[in-house]
């Protein structure tokens, strides 16, 4: 199981939401945060433990950080 840290940016990419979950990887951590995003959601960022970037979902598409 592995932790990621979800957050969730409007259109002026101010913090909707954030959330910490526990999840068997990150293909689950995607699907449950695009059903779980709320309202006016444009863009949902996921993180490591580390606070690293891997991967962030805007305009329908997932792409993977570098």
């Amino acid at each position: 199981m592995s932790v990621f840290k979800i957050n969730y940016l409007n259109n002026e990419k101010a913090l909707l939401s954030s959330e910490t979950i526990l999840m068997k990887g990150l293909p689950a951590a995607k699907r449950s945060s695009s059903s779980m995003a709320p309202m006016g959601t444009v863009k949902i960022e996921i993180y490591d433990i580390a606070e690293n970037l891997l991967t962030s979902k805007e305009l329908g598409k997932w792409t993977v950080a570098e």
